[in-house]
């Protein structure tokens, strides 16, 4: 007859208990209550790091999308202003509001490169946009609308040969901590001054 490893008998034909065992009992397993204490501040840890580091990333994913829509409707905004200011043979001063947000340009123009049908051509800002008008028509917007313009202004130096227009441009997206803005300057001369 054989023993079992945790079983010793000793010489009076009595077991002795050898192990984590209670001698014929089950063996005893569990966790202390420091044990428990240790594990749940570590996952309590763990679980603030995987929290903050999910935020952080959100943020960053949100400032991102903000700038990029205010760098792709800046960018789009000045070079049509800009075009727009060398394609135009005059400017017309009555329409225009120089020197204050928000400023107005009016441009003699022609309708389309290709066409000889003279308009004057207005810029301004609507509804928070920035919108372009030919003649009478109905007013376009250039920008989108997820991006508001806090700022536009433009100013007229002149000299006896030519005529340059300085645009400043101010966009802001986002919402609350958020919001991002950049400013975009630009100018150009009138092509009746080439």
């Amino acid at each position: 007859h054989g023993f079992t490893p945790l079983e010793i008998t000793n010489s009076g034909g009595k077991k002795k208990c050898r192990g984590k065992t209670l001698c014929g009992r089950k063996s005893l397993t569990g966790f202390t209550l420091l044990e428990v204490l240790v594990y749940v501040a570590i996952l309590a840890l763990i679980a603030t790091a995987a929290v903050r580091l999910v935020l952080a990333v959100s943020i960053n994913a949100s400032e991102v999308r903000s700038e990029r829509k205010i760098i792709a409707n800046g960018e789009l905004a000045m070079e049509t202003l800009v075009r727009e200011v060398r394609q135009a043979s005059d400017l017309d001063a009555a329409l225009s509001v120089f020197g204050t947000s928000p400023g107005t340009l009016a441009l003699i123009t022609v309708s389309t490169p290709e066409g000889l049908t003279v308009v004057t051509r207005k810029f301004s800002m609507s509804a928070s946009r920035l919108s372009r008008q030919d003649g009478s028509s109905a007013a376009e917007f250039i920008t989108s609308p997820d991006v508001t313009i806090t700022n536009l202004t433009f100013w007229q130096g002149a000299t006896t040969t030519s005529k340059l227009i300085t645009i400043k441009l101010t966009l802001e997206a986002g919402q609350g901590q958020f919001k991002e803005s950049k400013t975009f300057y630009g100018s150009a001369v009138l092509r009746s001054g080439y």
